[in-house]
């Protein structure tokens, strides 16, 4: 019921703001420019969510887990950690106002290119404590990229009453992910206390190809 709720929302979103095309156009030119929009729509909702799913399945329990049987650290490595994510917050609060010049695609592009060659990072690098600080600071500033990028995406796509519908979906599958993200972060950091970290980064690589699907059917529209 959800994903037929979100193909109608969606499609009816792409049928409006396709509204001057059908006047001057209409028939199957109307039809076809409605999908086209629809699936530009859709790509922007399944990145989201893939982007989503990716975080939900590396929370703060798994940092914690991370720390402590790979760096073989202590809860005091982990507040460093979380000290350097939030210099990396105050940093990023700094530069947002800077970078709004760049194209929402970009911006969605670079900070998610950054949080994954930072989970790579995370990974593959040998376990030394300070390689995790720069990687978790530069995960937080590919992070801010990323948030600025997709509001750009999206109100730049359709207005911000049309916007609120979908950031709203949005929101009611994240709760979603919410509940089933526990167990799977569980049972992959049973497996290895990176395995969480190779999911996300594989859910960010794959978020990527969507990206780059989308900026082809905009310009393509």
């Amino acid at each position: 019921m959800l994903w037929k709720g979100l193909a109608s929302l969606l499609y009816g979103l792409a049928r409006g703001k396709l509204a001057p095309i059908m006047i001057v156009a209409g028939g199957a030119v109307e039809k076809a420019a409605g999908y086209l929009y629809f699936i530009y729509l859709l790509l922007y909702v399944v990145s989201d969510v893939l982007f989503i799913a990716g975080w939900n399945l590396a929370p703060s329990l798994a940092l914690v887990y991370l720390v402590v049987e790979k760096y073989h650290g202590s809860l005091f490595y982990v507040a460093l950690v979380e000290a350097s994510i939030s210099l990396a917050t105050i940093v990023g609060t700094y530069i947002e106002e800077r970078i709004r010049r760049f194209s929402g695609y970009t911006l969605l592009s670079l900070g998610t290119a950054t949080e994954a060659l930072a989970l790579a990072g995370i990974v593959f690098s040998p376990p030394v404590i300070a390689y995790l600080l720069v990687l978790a600071f530069v995960i937080r500033l590919g992070d801010t990229l990323v948030f600025i990028g997709r509001r750009e995406w999206l109100f730049n796509s359709i207005s911000r009453e049309e916007a609120s519908l979908v950031t709203s979906l949005v929101s009611s599958i994240r709760r979603g992910i919410g509940i089933v993200s526990g167990l799977a972060t569980g049972l992959l950091a049973s497996l290895s206390p990176v395995a969480p970290y190779v999911a996300c980064l594989v859910l960010m690589l794959l978020t990527l190809l969507i990206y780059a699907v989308a900026r082809r059917l905009e310009a393509a529209g």
